[in-house]
């Protein structure tokens, strides 16, 4: 599996587990108030690309450009940082919120900018597999 893949996978996995243990009363500051700007990025933008990658053949090798990756985090960052605590109190405005975003941005950029074509024909034969029910 590749690296790319596997980082995406944890991320979603520490979200997963993150919103379980947001329900209990026990906090963690940095976890509460950091953690989900951090991964929102990579995990929004993988998902994207993972969707574009395997809409059609000529989509199989798509990257996000770095000055879309840039554009979104700015647009990500105006939004929820700047406009919806403007019009929503439940939004606070916080820069170390557009830090985390950014952080996201380039762990994206570095780490996880890489095509991933699923092979739904194989994924098929997988789950009509003899012995399957």
């Amino acid at each position: 599996m590749k690296k790319h893949w596997i980082i995406f996978l944890i991320f979603c996995f520490i979200f997963l587990l993150y919103k379980v243990f947001e329900q209990t009363d026990y906090q963690i500051s940095f976890l509460s108030n950091y953690l989900e700007d951090i991964i929102a990025i990579p995990i929004i933008l993988k998902s994207s690309l993972l969707i574009i990658n395997n809409i059609h053949s000529k989509f199989h090798s798509f990257q996000i450009s770095r000055i879309d990756i840039v554009i979104f985090v700015l647009v990500f960052s105006m939004y929820f940082e700047f406009y919806l605590p403007k019009v929503d109190s439940r939004f606070t405005a916080d820069l170390m919120d557009v830090v985390c975003y950014t952080l996201g941005g380039i762990i994206f950029a570095r780490f996880m900018n890489q095509p991933m074509v699923i092979n739904l024909t194989r994924f098929v034969k997988f789950l009509k597999r003899p012995g399957k029910s």
